[in-house]
C-alpha cells in the first residue's frame, strides 16, 4: 500500500515553505520581479504534488491551477465561480498593463494554502490511494505533460513550461522511489530503467529551457514517448493496472499515439447499448437513408461526406432549404466519438442526444425520430438489421435505438494512421523537417496546443 505518511509529506512541506515564503513577501509589497521568482518557485514546487492533486482532487485541481477564466460545473451551469489560483496569480505579476495587486494576491495564496492543508489532512486515503491508482495517477501525468504541460496551458503569460515539466518528471521520480523494493521484487531491473528514462528526459529540458526555442517533436518522440511506453510494460508486469472498462485512456497502449489508445467504451453508454458489429452496419445504413428528414431528399451524409472528411467543404453548412446557409459549418466526424461535449456551445455530452437535436432541428433535417419509426417499421430489410442488432428487445425499432445506431457508427469513424501519428510511433521518414517545425510552432510559440490538444488536436 502506498504509504499515507508519505503522500502527506509530499504535498505538504515542500509545498508550504515555498507559499509561506511567497506570502510573506507579498505583505511586505516586495517588487514585481521578487515576487516573479516567488511564484515560480512556489509552482515548481506545485508541479511535484500535482501528479496526485490533479488525479485524485479534480475539483481542488480546477481552484489551485486551473486557467484565469470564470467556470460553471457540468451539472450546476447556473452558478459560475470566480477564477482562483496559481494562474490568476500569473496574471497579475506577468502583466505589463496592471499594477500588482497585493491584496488579491495574499487572499489567492491563503486560499492555496488552506486547499493543500485540507488535501495533506484528507481521511480514509488507505482505502483511495491503492497501488495501481497511483501507478494511474504516474502514467496520467505523462498523459498531461504531453497534451497540456510543454504547451503552455498551465503558464501562458510566464511561459515557465520547460522547467515546470522538468519540476513534473522530478516528482514522478520522488512518487516512483517509493516502490524501488516492490519493483524490484517483482520485476528486477525495471525500476532503474524506467528512472533512466526519466532522467533523460529532466537531461533534455535543461538544453533548451526557452518556451519559443524548446523542440516538442524531439522530446515527446524521444524521450517522453519512450518512457511512457516503458512504464506501460511495468505497469503491466507488475500488475498495477486497475480493473474496470471505463477509464477513457486504454491502459494497455504502448503510446498516446497508438490505434488503441483510447478507450471507446468510456465515451459510450452503458453496456447495454455499446457499439457492436451489427449495430454499427445498422447505422451507417441508416447514415445514409433519407427517411430521417422532412423532405426525403436529406441525409447525415449529405453533409459529412467521407470524401471531405466528413465535412461539406463549406464555409457554413447549406440548410435543408437547400437555399439558405446556417451560421455554422458541417464539423468533421472523424474521432468526434472522443469528444466528451457535442456541438459548438457544448449543450450535450452524448452522440445519441447530438443526432437526435440534428434531425429535428429546422433548419438542418426538419425530421421526426417518431414518425422516422413508423416509415422503418415498414422496411422489411431494416426489420431484419434491427433484430440482429438488438436481440434482446422488444421494442427493437425505436427513436433511441435510431440514434444509438447511427451514434455506433459515428464511433467507429477512428482513426489514429496520420504521418504524424506514424512519426510518433516510431517511423523517422514520415515528418519533414518543416512539419516538424510546425509541430513545434503549433505547441509552442504559436500556442495553438492550448486549445487543440494532442493527440486529436480538436479540443478534447
Amino acid at each position: 500500500m502506498f504509504s499515507c505518511k508519505k503522500a502527506g509529506k509530499l504535498i505538504s512541506e515542500s509545498q508550504d515553505r515555498k507559499l509561506s515564503s511567497f506570502e510573506k513577501s507579498v505583505s511586505q509589497k516586495a517588487s514585481r520581479k521578487t515576487l516573479q521568482q516567488l511564484f515560480f518557485q512556489a509552482r515548481l514546487s506545485y508541479k511535484k504534488i500535482a501528479i496526485l492533486t490533479e488525479f485524485y482532487n479534480i475539483y481542488e485541481t480546477r481552484v489551485l491551477n486551473g486557467p484565469a477564466l470564470k467556470w460553471v460545473e457540468d451539472d450546476n451551469p447556473d452558478k459560475i465561480f470566480e477564477p482562483h489560483g496559481f494562474q490568476v496569480i500569473e496574471e497579475n505579476l506577468f502583466s505589463t498593463k496592471v499594477p500588482v495587486s497585493y491584496p488579491m494576491l495574499k487572499d489567492v495564496i491563503v486560499r492555496i494554502s488552506a486547499i493543500t492543508g485540507v488535501l495533506r489532512k484528507e481521511k480514509n486515503l488507505a482505502y483511495k490511494i491503492r497501488n495501481e491508482l497511483v501507478f494511474e495517477a504516474l502514467q496520467s501525468s505523462l498523459i498531461r505533460l504531453i497534451t497540456l504541460g510543454i504547451t503552455g496551458f498551465d503558464s501562458p503569460i510566464a511561459q515557465y513550461s520547460v522547467a515546470e515539466t522538468k519540476s513534473t518528471l522530478e516528482g514522478f521520480q520522488s512518487i516512483l522511489a517509493i516502490y524501488k523494493k516492490l519493483l524490484d521484487e517483482k520485476d528486477p531491473g525495471k525500476y532503474d530503467t524506467i528512472n533512466k528514462l526519466l532522467d533523460q528526459a529532466i537531461q533534455f529540458t535543461a538544453i533548451s529551457t526557452s518556451f519559443n526555442s524548446f523542440d516538442r517533436a524531439v522530446f515527446i518522440k524521444k524521450y517522453l514517448s519512450p518512457a511512457y511506453s516503458f512504464f506501460t510494460r511495468v505497469r503491466i508486469s507488475t500488475g498495477m493496472i486497475a480493473a474496470g472498462d471505463r477509464v477513457p485512456v486504454n491502459p494497455m497502449a504502448l503510446s498516446l499515439f497508438d490505434t488503441n489508445t483510447f478507450n471507446i467504451n468510456s465515451f459510450s453508454p452503458t453496456a447495454r447499448y455499446r457499439p457492436t458489429k451489427e449495430r454499427i452496419e445498422l447505422g451507417r445504413k441508416l447514415f445514409y437513408d433519407p427517411i430521417l428528414s422532412a423532405t426525403k431528399k436529406r441525409t447525415c451524409g449529405s453533409c459529412h461526406k467521407p470524401e471531405l472528411a466528413f465535412t461539406d467543404g463549406l464555409k457554413t453548412a447549406l440548410a435543408v432549404d437547400e437555399k439558405t446557409y446556417l451560421l455554422r459549418n458541417t464539423p468533421t466526424l472523424w474521432n468526434s466519438a472522443l469528444q466528451k461535449k457535442q456541438f459548438y456551445d457544448s449543450r450535450t455530452s452524448v452522440l445519441e442526444n447530438q443526432l437526435s437535436d440534428v434531425v429535428h432541428n429546422q433548419e438542418e433535417m426538419k425530421g421526426s425520430l417518431k414518425e422516422s419509426v413508423a416509415g422503418l417499421q415498414n422496411e422489411p430489410v431494416y426489420i431484419t438489421l434491427f433484430a440482429d442488432a438488438y436481440p434482446d428487445e422488444n421494442d427493437k425499432i425505436n427513436q433511441y435505438n435510431i440514434a444509438n445506431a447511427i451514434s455506433s457508427y459515428i464511433r467507429s469513424v477512428i482513426a489514429f494512421n496520420s504521418d504524424f501519428d506514424k512519426y510518433m510511433r516510431g517511423d523517422e521518414n514520415k515528418l519533414s523537417d518543416a512539419a516538424k517545425k510546425g509541430f513545434n510552432l503549433f505547441m509552442g510559440k504559436a500556442k495553438c496546443g492550448t486549445c487543440h490538444f494532442a493527440p486529436l488536436f480538436s479540443g478534447l
